[in-house]
């Protein structure tokens, strides 16, 4: 009341210059996209744009980018990536989470195949989401690669994820070892083998397709190899298949079959040996999960893409790598932007977002489930 009385009561000239609206200034506070110039050394508002902005005091715009300030670490996490990339070699994709999506998290899951085994009464899905991200953890810390340096066929290696994670539930040995061979077939054959526990992307199909399109029009001495490189078990094959896309693939690399996993360099080594492409720069991989598919393609030496839907939110930004260079898109469709190969006219279709569920300890959407 005070401040607007002093301005009521002042004189014309000040009470007109008090409730004048305010231009903003030209430089704001943005994350650092690819080209984008550094938010160091902003200029301040040259006065000579407004004369209605001349202040006898000298206003500095430029921002704070001490060590962990909020500035540094937008600069450190968005770091540069390269250029639009008109003429790549292979593509690849990471599988889960990228391309596809789990249908219902696999706590529903489990619990409803033990719920259809048994009647029992059972607990909510979230506590055996709990149980499976331990059990799991667990057993890929022993175990890695779905047990293929330990010759253990994947069946024997998800086998007892399953049954621990009932037992961790609180599920009894003498009722749930009856039903457990059957509960298994059942999540292992069919569940997660198909599209009852998987689902694609829905801009999959529009994004693989324009991506053929691109390589039906390319020369026969520069042609372009489409690829999925994952952390999964030999199912993924079948389970492309069943979606309807293991078509649109020249090459289908799995840690089980490979005997590595991402982010390791030698899985993506691997995938330009098999297609005979030495170029790296040539080579991009889009996922989304930054630790196995952006740091992991990038110190390949490949282009990487990382998917990740707005507000982009990092846990332990400050810890982000400086030296890792990628490009990050909202959603799938978006990559072709990189490409230069985006339909402009095609209209968006807006759903509610699902099948992003949590299982690693780190934040990253988990690349397996069973």
């Amino acid at each position: 009341v005070a401040a607007l009385a002093a301005v009521l009561f002042a004189s014309p000239a000040v009470a007109l210059q008090s409730l004048a609206p305010r231009r903003m200034p030209r430089h704001v506070l943005v994350p650092r996209l690819a080209g984008a110039e550094s938010l160091e050394g902003a200029p301040a508002l040259d006065a000579e744009d407004d004369a209605s902005t001349k202040t006898p005091q000298s206003i500095d715009l430029k921002p704070p980018t001490e060590e962990g300030s909020i500035v540094a670490s937008v600069q450190k996490a968005w770091t540069p990536g390269p250029p639009k990339i008109l003429t790549p070699r292979v593509v690849t994709f990471d599988a889960t989470g990228t391309l596809m999506q789990l249908t219902e998290p696999v706590g529903m899951h489990y619990r409803e195949a033990l719920l259809q085994a048994s009647g029992l009464r059972l607990p909510s899905p979230d506590h055996f989401d709990a149980a499976f991200k331990e059990v799991y953890k667990a057993q890929s810390e022993e175990f890695p690669c779905f047990g293929c340096g330990a010759a253990m066929p994947s069946r024997d290696w998800w086998y007892p994820v399953v049954r621990d994670t009932y037992l961790k539930t609180g599920v009894p040995e003498k009722i749930l070892d009856p039903l457990l061979p059957e509960i298994f077939d059942s999540l292992y054959d069919n569940v997660f083998a198909g599209s009852e526990g998987w689902e694609l992307n829905e801009q999959a199909i529009y994004v693989l397709d324009t991506l053929i399109e691109l390589k039906e029009s390319r020369a026969e001495d520069d042609p372009l190899y489409l690829g999925v490189i994952s952390n999964f078990d030999e199912r993924l094959h079948k389970l492309l298949d069943n979606l309807g896309i293991a078509h649109y693939f020249d090459i289908v690399l799995t840690s089980k079959e490979c005997c590595v996993e991402k982010p390791n360099s030698p899985i993506f080594d691997m995938a330009l040996s098999r297609l005979g492409i030495y170029d790296r720069s040539r080579a991009v991989h889009i996922g989304d999960t930054f630790d196995k598919d952006v740091a992991g393609a990038a110190r390949a030496g490949w282009n990487a893409i990382f998917v990740r839907a707005p507000p982009y939110r990092m846990k332990n930004v400050d810890d982000l790598p400086c030296d890792i260079e990628f490009q990050r898109v909202g959603d799938l469709s978006h990559v072709l932007d990189i490409f230069n190969l985006a339909d402009f006219e095609r209209p968006v279709i807006m759903t509610s977002a699902r099948g992003i569920f949590e299982y690693d300890a780190e934040g990253d959407a988990e690349e397996d489930a069973s």
